[in-house]
């Protein structure tokens, strides 16, 4: 395959402060005496005959930069001198509390064959934290063989052996490395613990439950049938300029997620965001949602949002559909607590459900008041086969929905071709907006207001034209 830039030896022979190659180390996360712990025993590996290499020292400039430590490397050389037992105890210890111990021995050995062979004295140093490790022999001659593809950028090897990589060994210790060169990167972790940085392209094919802090930027990530990512309690979840295929991202339980500047597209018999009881910020915007198709009985093609505080700004659906209601959203609210939620500059076009072809709202709300705010929204082409081929509004008590300077575009149902609203006695206000070329098969070619179609006689303040059904309201 043609290489992507420079390789890890020219990069380290140019070194420069802002070098970045290992961003996404997880000792990066790590507290200060730590990441300063860590660099002398990486230091010590490099000092191991007594003689290191000016680019092993450049090497270790970088895990430095990365780490943002302070002083010149030469005092981490000289630290070595100063380790006892007490120290590589207190060593060992951390690093099997953090389950480092594939990352720090993927760290030596990259270390020490940095100029392009691994000297045996040093590798026999490397395999004796391996045993103190309990690594199993195969174990570190992988790591071998996978640390010389790496510094020889040779992806078609690097994605050979992690193909076949041992069952203990996770993906993740390389990352940190082949984001530059390797095409698609194997996400494997169950779990994602602590502060974890993904950038580069990845592919996902088991449940993968994230704790702590997950940061996508620059990313394009391919799930598989069995792929998806899940946020709980405590969750921080950020995505910016990203692609998701074929995606299924889980947060509940007050996760945090903040989406920017990202697509989601290709789904099959899959939705791509499901938020529920999320009270912390919830954002997306600025993001597209392409060829979304989930299944029969499910609601809410593209995003289902159920209990949860969302803003939802610039984003644009296209053919989104669902067996269910809600085409591309669906949102369901039963909490007991007063909530507004908006909807700013969304665009939906060829959407379709059974109700709702691009959104559904519904509630009980029994304690609470809800507001929905939806305003300079686009809808085109969207259609249900029930009611509200655009909008379908579902509710009890306590709950108010006002529509603002929106587009109705070519939008079909049974009942309600662009809105339908069925609220009790509870107020929809539908002000300044359009409605063009709707229909519907029955009443309310336009909007459908409980007992009461509104059709061409409008208020003045909506502009209707080429709407029309079969009975003519």
């Amino acid at each position: 395959m043609e290489q992507k830039g420079k390789s890890v030896l020219e990069l380290l022979k140019e070194f420069k402060k802002d070098l970045k190659e290992l961003i996404g180390h997880p000792v990066i996360y790590k507290d200060l005496y730590y990441k300063d712990l860590y660099l002398i025993m990486l230091s010590a590996l490099a000092f191991a005959n007594g003689n290191v290499d000016k680019i092993e020292v450049k090497y270790l400039m970088c895990f430095q930069n990365a780490f943002e430590l302070e002083g010149e490397i030469i005092s981490y050389l000289n630290k070595v001198s100063d380790i006892d037992q007490e120290k590589v105890n207190e060593f060992i210890e951390f690093i099997e509390e953090e389950n480092l111990k594939y990352n720090f021995l993927l760290d030596g050995l990259m270390l020490i064959g940095v100029d392009g062979e691994l000297k045996e004295d040093k590798v026999n140093i490397v395999a004796e934290f391996a045993e103190i490790f309990n690594v199993e022999s195969e174990e570190i001659e992988f790591l071998c063989e996978v640390a010389m593809s790496i510094l020889e950028e040779n992806a078609k090897k690097f994605n050979i052996l992690v193909k076949k990589i041992p069952k203990k060994i996770k993906a993740g210790c390389f990352r940190p490395y082949v984001m530059g060169f390797v095409d698609v990167f194997l996400i494997d972790d169950e779990i994602l613990d602590g502060i974890n940085d993904l950038k580069g392209n990845f592919f996902i094919n088991t449940t993968v439950i994230v704790k702590g802090i997950l940061r996508i930027k620059d990313s394009q990530i391919r799930f598989g049938s069995n792929g998806k990512l899940i946020c709980k309690s405590g969750v921080e979840l950020s995505i910016q300029d990203s692609e998701f295929i074929n995606g299924q991202i889980i947060c509940e339980d007050m996760a945090s997620l903040n989406v920017k500047k990202s697509i989601f597209k290709d789904c099959e018999n899959r939705r791509p965001l499901l938020i529920y009881e999320c009270h912390n910020d919830v954002s997306i915007s600025d993001c597209k949602f392409d060829n979304i198709a989930f299944g029969n009985e499910s609601d809410g093609g593209a995003i289902s949002i159920i209990d949860s505080n969302v803003e939802l700004r610039n984003l644009q659906f296209n053919n989104c559909s669902v067996g269910g209601n809600g085409g591309a959203l669906y949102i369901k609210e039963s909490d007991d607590f007063y909530k507004t939620v908006e909807f700013n500059n969304l665009q939906f076009n060829f959407c379709n459900a059974q109700n709702g072809g691009a959104i559904y709202l519904t509630g009980n709300h029994n304690k609470s008041f809800c507001q929905y705010i939806m305003s300079e929204n686009i809808f085109n082409n969207c259609k249900a086969l029930e009611n509200g081929g655009a909008v379908n509004i579902k509710s009890n008590e306590y709950y108010k929905t006002l529509l603002l300077k929106s587009e109705f575009n070519n939008c079909e149902a049974a009942i309600g071709g662009g809105i339908y609203s069925n609220l009790g006695n509870v107020e929809t206000s539908v002000v300044n907006c359009i409605f063009d070329s709707c229909r519907s098969r029955e009443v309310g070619s336009a909007i459908y207001y409980n007992e009461f179609a509104i059709g061409d006689d409008n208020s003045s303040s909506n502009v209707i034209s080429n709407c029309s059904n079969p009975y003519n309201f």
